[in-house]
């Protein structure tokens, strides 16, 4: 049941983060949007991602990362 969980959290925050390219949206975005926009979409949105896996996917499950060798 760990391991499931600790899936889950990394595919949903790797998507977030943009480390998995779920869809095409945020490269039409950045393009779209104006200057203030496209840093907000940059600079903190796609920042949260990062720092939920990193908080709460490597925090909740020690053991399945340590299985993993990460």
């Amino acid at each position: 049941m760990e391991l499931l969980l600790f899936l889950a959290f990394f595919v949903a925050f790797a998507i977030k983060g943009a480390a998995l390219p779920f869809s095409t949206l945020a490269a039409d975005a950045h393009v779209e949007a104006p200057t203030a926009g496209s840093v907000l979409l940059a600079g903190v949105m796609l920042k949260m991602g990062t720092y939920g896996l990193v908080r709460f996917s490597l925090r909740f499950s020690r053991r399945s990362v340590t299985s993993w060798r990460l």
